[in-house]
């Protein structure tokens, strides 16, 4: 029954139906993202038979691929852990349905995004566009989910107005951090000279 129902929507939204026009259900959005591989799938094969099997493999795929991936980012911090904490990922299934769906998807998102906040890299801005992408996917498996994205708003706002604080190390990038200190002492020592020559006399 669940697994037919995933399949429904972006099957039908591959016919020609629009989504919040023509179906209701909550779980909708999620549909959009299933349509590459649906198109793809009926591109090869000319038909639906054998279309479930089909997307349990392509299930399997997906969740190898995104348990690689976290693997090689989070070995960086501690190997075994990574390997435990990518091992509990992979054998967990949503409801039980080894399927492409809002829960399966969204699932992925969730525990990519928070890998990738747990990294250090050197390239800030690349890995906060690949966030946005992810929470975006996050939030059409599950609306709901868009208050994640405004508390993770509030919680790079208020990081970045603790930087204000000279010398103070809150980057997540340490390149960035030590030329941010270098500023800030540079900054310190000019006050300190502006000082000694206003207290001297010599402005």
């Amino acid at each position: 029954m669940d697994e037919g129902f995933y399949l429904t929507i972006p099957y039908r939204l591959i016919q020609g139906d629009c989504l919040l026009v023509d179906e209701w259900h909550v779980s909708q959005l999620a549909g959009f993202l299933l349509i590459p591989v649906l198109k793809l799938y009926l591109l090869v094969f000319r038909s639906t038979e054998g279309i479930y099997l089909a997307f349990r493999y392509i299930y399997l795929c997906f969740l190898g691929a995104t348990t690689v991936v976290s693997y090689m980012i989070l070995r960086k911090r501690d190997q075994k852990l990574a390997v435990l904490a990518c091992m509990i990922f992979f054998m967990f299934t949503p409801n039980y349905v080894k399927l492409l769906n809002y829960n399966s998807i969204g699932l992925m998102g969730v525990w990519l995004s928070v890998v990738l906040m747990l990294t250090q890299t050197r390239f800030v801005r690349t890995k906060y566009v690949i966030l946005g992408v992810l929470l975006a996917v996050v939030v059409l498996c599950n609306p709901y989910m868009a208050l994640l994205y405004f508390l993770y708003t509030i919680i790079c706002m208020t990081g970045n107005f603790s930087g204000l604080i000279p010398g103070r190390n809150i980057h997540p990038d340490g390149a960035e951090a030590g030329l941010y200190q270098e500023r800030a002492g540079r900054g310190i020592s000019r006050k300190g000279k502006s000082y000694l020559a206003l207290k001297h006399g010599c402005l």
